[in-house]
């Protein structure tokens, strides 16, 4: 993805997911949620730490990869900060 003026929605629907892969991120779910929200708080850091270990617990997590790499994005650019988040819970 790139950063864009554009609201861009991020989902994970994991319905259609292995019976294992779902529960790995049931499992990892409230440590997931912990990140988005250091996410969303601009703790870029913490957050990828988070999402980090979520990867630990199930490496097929592509919405953690997809956090991990906007989080490196957000720290290594520090101008890319001034844009907003937006986080839409269903």
């Amino acid at each position: 993805m790139k950063l864009t003026d554009t609201v861009e929605a991020v989902y994970d629907v994991f319905d259609g997911d292995e019976q294992e892969h779902r529960r790995l991120k049931s499992d990892t779910s409230e440590l997931f949620a912990q990140a988005v929200k250091d996410f969303m708080d601009r703790q870029f850091y913490e957050a990828r730490e988070k999402f980090a270990r979520v990867l630990r617990q199930n490496r097929f997590d592509k919405a953690a990869k997809e956090y991990i790499y906007r989080c490196d994005e957000y720290y290594q650019n520090r101008e890319a900060c001034g844009t907003e988040l937006y986080l839409e819970s269903c």
